[in-house]
């Protein structure tokens, strides 16, 4: 019994975990330095282990992989959105995915406030916005089963979270 109850928890997978905020000007009228920008994300991302994925068009959009997952997006002249994405790697023991999570924020906050004037950090309370929560692994649908396969065409609610835009 406690074999199976051993197996059942190693099995089971966890949720990934999701962090997402916004640094913008203060003043709307004021351009975001995106070179400035870019070359600090560049900067904290490869300190800490992180690899550029797609790093093309950096000056509106990059992706870095490691342990943690971060991605940011001008997404007007005077703001960018990051996100970090991770997988606890430990059931009992964290593999310091959420330290590290957290070591990159501050050193992004901090250095971005040091290189550029006037900058504010939004973080929304509203979790289905932004902020720290858990995305759980999509689960296979039987065949047959797709979108529209709840009550009145609708996803059932038991559903996979709502896709996270980068």
């Amino acid at each position: 019994m406690v074999g199976l109850t051993l197996a059942g928890l190693l099995g089971t997978s966890s949720p990934n975990l999701y962090s997402g905020y916004q640094v913008r000007k203060q003043v709307a009228d004021e351009p975001l330095q995106r070179e400035i920008v870019a070359d600090v994300v560049k900067a904290v991302a490869e300190r800490n282990g992180l690899v550029c994925h797609d790093c093309r068009r950096r000056t509106q959009t990059a992706f870095y992989v490691g342990k943690v997952d971060l991605s940011y997006e001008f997404v007007s002249d005077t703001a960018v959105d990051f996100s970090m994405r991770w997988h606890p790697t430990g059931l009992f023991i964290s593999g310091g995915e959420s330290e590290l999570a957290e070591r990159i924020r501050g050193e992004l906050k901090r250095t971005l406030g040091e290189r550029l004037n006037g900058l504010e950090y939004v973080e929304s309370l509203d979790a289905n916005q932004r902020g720290l929560r858990m995305i759980r692994p999509a689960t296979p649908q039987p065949a047959g089963a797709g979108a529209g396969s709840g009550p009145a065409g609708k996803a059932p609610a038991s559903a996979a979270s709502a896709p996270v835009r980068r």
